[in-house]
């Protein structure tokens, strides 16, 4: 076992390296937990609101909502064999080819859409506390609490920032200093 200090932002964190022996069901040595910290400001006082994270099932809402996930139609373009494409393609000549067209309006609407949903879908899954209404009762059903999260003021930055933070729990980052968010 081997214990390490990473420097964040404003803290460093300690993380402990662990060489398993062996998988057990009911060891849930891969779940992950932790906190997305949320700025905020309150007549011009900086906060940081902590939010309890979890990874448990993020993965498996990703495969399935993914599966929906929209695609661009399919064009037909004639490709010069001396522009970058058909240089890429090999062509000797002038060639009809039938190629996505990711800059398709109704393409990028749906897929900005999808995306949102997507991100909405992962802080509904991930993050690890309820959501109450006013009558102090749970809310259950997805559209209510996304509707409850949209009237305590959650803005979009702060739901990327939670989405961000949970789907990191798992994933190393490119920078080491924001690998880790302590529990």
């Amino acid at each position: 076992m081997k214990k390490s200090k990473e420097a964040n932002v404003d803290t460093i964190v300690e993380f402990e390296e662990i060489s398993p022996m062996e998988f057990q069901v009911g060891n849930n040595v891969f779940e992950s937990k932790g906190y997305s910290i949320v700025k905020v400001t309150h007549d011009g006082v900086i906060k940081k609101l902590k939010i309890p994270i979890k990874s448990t099932g993020v993965t498996e809402l990703i495969d399935r909502f993914t599966k929906n996930a929209p695609t661009p139609p399919v064009t037909t373009t004639l490709v010069n064999p001396l522009d970058p494409i058909g240089k890429q393609m090999g062509l000797k000549e002038k060639k009809w080819v039938k190629m996505l067209d990711f800059a398709d309006p109704v393409y990028i609407k749906d897929s900005d859409n999808f995306q949102s949903m997507l991100g909405i879908k992962v802080v509904l899954q991930g993050v690890d506390l309820p959501i109450k209404g006013k009558d102090g009762n749970v809310i259950i059903e997805e559209d209510a609490r996304i509707e409850a999260l949209k009237s305590i003021g959650i803005t979009s930055d702060q739901f990327t920032q939670i989405a961000n933070d949970i789907n990191y729990l798992t994933r190393w980052k490119e920078s080491k200093e924001d690998d880790f968010l302590p529990l």
